[in-house]
C-alpha cells in the first residue's frame, strides 16, 4: 500500500485527505514557532532588582556589570572574601573564636602547641599560625570539625552575615554565575555554614587546610596559605579561569581583586595604613584610584559575645558602626 490514502467523509465519496493533512501540518508548524517563542522567552537574561542597602550608583554598576556578563562566552565567577567581606570580624574572626574556643574547652589537648600558638599569634606569624591551627585539630574527623565552626557561627555570630553582601551573592547566582569563596580562615570551620546560609556548594568554599585522610583532619598541610598571593593562585590553580567580580576588604584579598575583569568591591577597606604593595597609598585610597567600588556595611561587637579570644590576648579588629 502507498503512503497516500482516503477517508469516508460522508458515506458517498471518499475525500483525498491530503488537504486535511495540509491543515494539520500547518498547525504542527505553528505550535512549534510557538514553542520556539515560548523557549527564547525562558532563556532571557534575568533581570537585576536593586540591592536594598547599595545606593543607586552602586546598583547601577552591579547593572552594568550583569548587562556585560550576558554576553560573556565562557564561565562566569565571582569571587568573595568570607571575613569582613560576608561576615562581620568584630571582635575577632570566626576562626579564632572557634579555635580558642575549642582550646578552652579542651585544656588538656596539645598544650605545647597552643603555647607556640599563642606566641606567633603575637608575633604577627599568620601564615605559621594558620598551619598550627590545622596541626591543634590533626586526628580529629573532619564532619565533627565543620560542625563545630557551624555552631560557633550559630551561638557566637548570628546576624553577623553582612544581609546585602547574602543578597548580593543571590543576585550572582540569580544571574548564572558560579559563586566561590577564599578565606583566609580554616577551610573546614567555614564550608559548612556557608554552605547553609548562602547556598554555595562546599566545593566552592576554599581557605587554609590540609589533607583528609579517612575522614580525619591530618597535619599535612596543602598549600597555599589563602591569604594575599595565595589568594590568587587559587582562582588561578583551582577555578582556573579569571573572574568577573572579586569581592575583598583587606591587604589579604588585594592580589585576587587585582584579578578581576569586570568588577571589584571593597567592604570597609582601611583608609589609614599606607602601604608600599598599593603604590604608598591606603586601600581605600587605591581603590578609588582604580574605580574600584567601596561599601560600607554595619559591624561592631555583639552584646553579650563570649569574646573568648580576646581572654588569650587576640586582638580585636576595627569596628565600623
Amino acid at each position: 500500500m502507498g503512503n497516500a490514502f482516503c477517508i469516508i467523509t460522508d458515506g458517498r465519496s471518499p475525500a483525498c485527505a491530503c488537504g486535511a493533512a495540509s491543515r494539520y501540518a500547518g498547525r504542527i508548524v505553528g505550535l512549534w514557532v510557538l514553542v520556539a517563542i515560548l523557549a527564547g522567552c525562558t532563556t532571557a537574561r534575568p533581570t537585576f532588582q536593586p540591592i536594598d542597602g547599595f545606593d543607586a550608583q552602586t546598583n547601577e554598576r552591579f547593572a552594568a556589570l550583569f548587562e556585560t556578563a550576558s554576553a560573556h562566552e565562557g564561565r562566569k565567577v565571582a569571587v568573595f572574601d568570607c571575613d569582613g567581606t560576608l561576615l562581620g570580624q568584630v571582635p575577632h574572626y570566626l576562626m579564632d573564636e572557634a579555635f580558642w574556643t575549642y582550646v578552652q574547652r579542651h585544656p588538656d589537648r596539645k598544650p605545647e602547641l597552643v603555647k607556640q600558638l599563642r606566641k606567633m599569634r603575637d608575633a604577627g606569624q599568620i601564615d605559621a599560625y594558620l598551619q598550627g591551627v590545622l596541626d591543634y585539630f590533626a586526628g580529629m574527623p573532619a564532619d565533627e570539625l565543620a560542625q563545630w565552626g557551624a555552631s560557633i557561627y550559630r551561638t557566637q555570630y548570628p546576624g553577623k552575615l553582612y544581609p546585602k553582601m547574602a543578597a548580593l551573592v543571590e543576585a550572582f547566582k540569580h544571574q548564572g554565575f558560579e559563586v566561590w569563596v577564599i578565606t583566609g580562615s580554616t577551610q573546614v570551620l567555614y564550608r559548612d555554614f556557608l554552605h547553609m546560609e548562602l547556598g554555595i556548594p562546599r566545593s566552592r568554599i576554599f581557605g587554609t587546610r590540609s589533607l583528609t585522610r579517612q575522614a580525619r583532619i591530618t597535619d599535612v598541610w596543602v598549600p597555599p596559605v589563602t591569604l594575599e598571593e595565595g589568594k590568587a593562585e587559587v582562582i588561578q590553580t583551582f577555578i582556573q579561569t579569571t573572574p568577573l567580580f572579586v569581592a575583598g576588604n583587606s591587604r589579604g584579598d588585594f592580589e585576587m581583586l587585582q584579578l578581576s575583569r569586570g568588577l571589584a568591591l571593597l567592604v570597609n577597606p582601611d583608609d589609614t595604613r599606607r602601604l608600599a604593595a598599593y603604590g604608598g597609598d591606603t586601600l581605600a585610597g587605591y581603590a578609588r584610584q582604580h574605580n574600584w567600588l567601596v561599601v560600607h556595611c554595619r559591624d561592631v561587637p555583639e552584646p553579650g559575645a563570649p569574646n573568648v579570644a580576646s581572654g588569650y590576648g587576640v586582638p580585636e579588629n576595627t569596628a565600623h558602626p
